[in-house]
Order: structure tokens, then sequence, then C-alpha cells
């Protein structure tokens, strides 16, 4: 178990749920 591979899947939960919302509020728009 490494801290990068743990934070890098962090990020990358992040990532996607950024873009979710940003497609949401766009879609709605």
């Amino acid at each position: 178990m490494t801290t990068s591979g743990s934070s890098k899947q962090t990020v990358n939960i992040i990532v996607l749920t950024f873009f979710s919302l940003l497609q949401f509020f766009t879609t709605r728009h």
C-alpha cells in the first residue's frame, strides 16, 4: 500500500465528481 497510489485514487474520484457535477450543471442549463 503506497501513499502515492492512495492519493492518486482520491484525486481521480475528485476529478470524476467534478466533471459529473459540471456535466449536470451544463445539461441543466
